[in-house]
């Protein structure tokens, strides 16, 4: 899987990239069996905002315990509920001199679904965004886990970073109706 920078990604590119993690998002759920009624038109996708999937899982990251150089180090777990999935297709770096190295996505703690080096954005100082080619979908009930390589030490908090994608689930679920456009 590649991380492309923003600069080398065009318009186009990125609607595509949308649409097929929606798409994907959407399948994922549609596929949920349950006894519960699932009423399709009460399913909504919107992008990641603090506190909108996974009851944590925010937008503006930063490192939740200190990083030890070369070590993978734990950012974000979750188990997804039934009729919810996520689909994370990019990233943006808010530190002024990034020290994360290496963005590693599991299901699980064992099974890596994708990991992306990010100096390849920090090799242009003015890139801070990168788009992945393609999305990582994490469906639902899955446990999303994500963690980093960081090239030095890095202390609690000191690290922030965006996860650009969106969530698919019932209105009201994790996402509050009144933020529901």
């Amino acid at each position: 899987m590649l991380l492309i920078p923003a600069g080398q990604t065009d318009i186009s590119r990125l609607k595509l990239l949308r649409d097929v993690t929606l798409n994907q998002l959407k399948s994922a759920v549609r596929g949920t069996t349950t006894t519960q009624p699932l009423i399709y038109r009460d399913l909504i996708q919107q992008d990641l905002l603090p506190n909108a999937a996974g009851g944590d899982l925010n937008t503006r990251f930063s490192n939740p315990n200190a990083l030890v150089a070369n070590v993978s180090g734990q950012l974000y777990s979750q188990t997804l509920q039934n009729f919810q999935s996520i689909g994370i297709y990019g990233y943006a770096s808010l530190a002024a001199s990034p020290l994360i190295s290496l963005l590693q996505f599991n299901l699980g703690s064992a099974v890596t679904i994708a990991q992306f080096f990010l100096d390849t954005i920090y090799a242009d100082q003015s890139e801070v965004v990168g788009y992945f080619d393609t999305p990582v979908i994490y469906t639902p009930q899955q446990t999303v886990n994500i963690n980093a390589v960081a090239s030095a030490a890095v202390g609690v908090g000191a690290e922030s970073f965006v996860l650009l994608g969106m969530v698919y689930e019932p209105a009201g679920r994790t996402i509050q109706p009144q933020n529901v456009q």
